[in-house]
């Protein structure tokens, strides 16, 4: 249903975060092109399109870890308005929290719409004596058919809070032109261990270091994966990675 798909953009699947990192929101150049589009070009039949999505996890500190994601959607047709009518982004108030959230709508003209902070509402959805479960949400300001709609958002994990595996769904329902996966592992002395990493179906890509401590994997052109009510998915079906520690150093398999 359409609950159950706004829960899919991308977000649904973060269960950490935490305080107190600069975040500055830098928007990606937007093409006249993609600003004209009328349909997907690698999926005519698509309403609507991922443009660019990005995940990066940074744990070289246990004091400063954090995740940073930024979404950009083009939108062909009105049941993907309809989808996008309210965004939510879930986390675990007590290992995290959640900061940040900026969002834009840019018009085929180029005009942009940018999101007032003050239309973001937090909500308890589940407490309990261990942990709150909490989602910030928001509606896209004036969302309409031929639009881009970016967003982007950062999850700071509490100082000393453990992550001991990451899993990143990468295939949506909606076909995806370009994905960056950045992972940082930590160098806190007090682990001993390094992350490996699996991925499947990822057309072979290897994870490549930067000058920066950051190993990264980009992607290009993943096919829709669209929702069936009925069917029953197993996680080999789709693409996706995952990172975890162990005690040798990176490598991984795909």
């Amino acid at each position: 249903d359409v609950y159950k798909r706004q829960l899919k953009i991308l977000v649904a699947f973060i269960f950490w975060q935490s305080s107190s990192i600069a975040f500055s929101a830098e928007w990606l150049p937007i093409s006249e092109e993609d600003r004209l589009a009328t349909y997907c070009p690698s999926d005519p039949e698509a309403g609507s399109e991922y443009l660019y999505a990005l995940y990066e996890y940074d744990d070289e500190s246990y004091e400063h870890s954090y995740r940073k994601f930024y979404f950009k959607k083009k939108i062909y047709n009105e049941r993907a308005v309809k989808e996008l009518e309210r965004i939510h982004i879930f986390y675990h108030s007590s290992s995290s929290s959640l900061k940040s959230i900026t969002a834009r709508v840019i018009k085929p003209d180029g005009s942009i719409i940018k999101l007032d902070s003050d239309d973001i509402y937090t909500q308890v959805v589940q407490e309990d004596n261990d942990s709150t479960f909490k989602k910030q949400s928001f509606v896209p300001p004036h969302l309409e058919v031929g639009d881009i709609f970016e967003f982007q958002y950062l999850i700071k994990l509490n100082p000393g809070y453990y992550a001991p595996s990451v899993y990143i769904d990468l295939q949506q329902e909606e076909p995806i032109r370009k994905v960056d996966v950045r992972i940082r592992p930590t160098k806190d002395t007090q682990f001993t261990s390094r992350y490996k990493w699996t991925s499947y179906r990822t057309n072979g890509k290897n994870l490549k270091k930067t000058a920066g401590g950051f190993f990264v994997m980009q992607l290009e052109n993943l096919p829709a994966y669209p929702y069936e009510p009925l069917q029953i998915r197993g996680r080999n079906e789709k693409s996706w990675s995952v990172f975890y520690h162990s005690q040798s150093d990176l490598t991984g398999k795909r």
